[in-house]
């Protein structure tokens, strides 16, 4: 009669527990490399089986997609592959195969989603869409559709974990300065109630339950005139959404420049970074980053 060998359950925990720990002292990534080294797991080498290194180049130094680490085509030799579009997918022109530029935004400047490189909707023309909320997915009173603002507080001052930073620690007995913030009025120290609300009716926004403010404007109201005799609104904005220095309120003016001088990707008017090189890589005396 054939016997079995027998096993020892204790060998076999230790030995799982061996396997475990390596692993947690030598973890790796998805695709087999040891984090702390660089080298794959299964190869004992720099390279995967494929023969390509931790960041997907093989040892001529070129990617899958024939692309080097300096963003040239095998190809071309240039930044630029065959059908015209870079390392990232864009063309010359900076849009991809889908017509959008990197920051996603057509030649028309307008993104999927419908808002221009000035947050505005293409449905209304102002910063809100037809649902009442902003670029960010905020209403004018600052809250998100689940009610929630960009400090994650409800109206009533509670966060999602049903936190209150109104409501003192019962170990340290202080207040959080967070509940300053978001309870006062500037200026006027003004405390609001459970809803949000002042002593007059109007929130930290000034407007009341029904979205008028404390002049009777409500600036959902196109039919209404919510901008004051020298074409301003209360807000210091003239009537395309720009202050007197030309800027909107997210400091970029009409074309799209900020305060600094360059646009949401980087590039002042004149094509260049803030390290001098243009969209290609190239500086103002041709040459690219590695060549100096």
């Amino acid at each position: 009669m054939l016997t079995l060998p027998s096993f020892n359950p204790l060998i076999i925990v230790l030995a799982t527990l061996l396997v475990t720990s390596c692993t947690l002292i030598h973890p790796v990534d998805d695709r087999g490399f040891y984090l702390d080294n660089g080298i794959h797991s299964h190869t004992k080498t720099p390279y995967d089986s494929a023969g390509y290194d931790q960041e997907g180049f093989d040892n001529l130094g070129w990617n899958q997609s024939g692309w080097n680490r300096d963003h040239l085509h095998r190809m071309t030799g240039t930044y630029f592959d065959s059908a015209g579009y870079d390392h990232a997918g864009f063309d010359q022109t900076g849009y991809n195969r889908d017509g959008y530029d990197r920051l996603g935004f057509d030649k028309t400047g307008w993104n999927k989603q419908g808002w221009d490189r000035h947050k505005n909707s293409r449905d209304t023309g102002t910063h809100f869409n037809t649902y009442g909320y902003d670029i960010f997915g905020f209403d004018r009173q600052g809250y998100d559709i689940h009610g929630y603002d960009r400090c994650g507080y409800n109206r009533r001052g509670y966060n999602k974990r049903g936190d209150n930073p109104e409501i003192q620690s019962p170990s340290d007995a202080y207040t959080n300065p967070l509940a300053t913030q978001l309870n006062r009025i500037n200026a006027n120290d003004q405390q609001y109630d459970k809803n949000g609300y002042d002593q007059d009716g109007y929130d930290q926004y000034g407007y009341d339950h029904w979205g008028y403010d404390r002049n009777g404007y409500d600036e959902s109201d196109s039919t209404k005139d919510v901008y004051n005799n020298r074409g301003y609104s209360r807000y210091g904005e003239e009537i395309k959404g720009y202050d007197s220095e030309g800027y909107d309120q997210f400091c970029y003016d009409e074309e799209g420049y900020s305060r600094d001088g360059y646009d949401d990707e980087g590039y002042d008017r004149n094509g260049y970074d803030r390290d001098g090189y243009d969209r290609r890589g190239y500086d103002s005396a041709g040459k690219t980053r590695s060549i100096k």
